[in-house]
């Protein structure tokens, strides 16, 4: 909750963020166990349709975190 509420603070964050649920029903999303997620908050980036990183843990997706991922990767 806390990485996401930083994340919607910041401008354009839709352009580059897709928000997803990991569970669903309580089982890991099929989503998930492809991007081998084994914790809640996990941040997944994609490149070509391949994972090239994964960070678990809100604790460092402060609204500053945000504001860098997303100018750096926005249109």
């Amino acid at each position: 909750m806390y990485a996401e509420a930083q994340l919607r603070k910041v401008e354009g964050w839709e352009e580059v963020v897709t928000i997803t649920n990991a569970k669903e029903n309580g089982e890991w999303s099929q989503f998930a166990k492809d991007c081998g997620v084994e914790a809640t908050p996990t941040l997944v980036a994609y490149s070509d349709g391949e994972v090239i990183a994964k960070m678990t843990g809100s604790q460092d997706m402060d609204r500053e975190f945000w504001l860098l991922t997303v100018s750096k990767h926005r249109s």
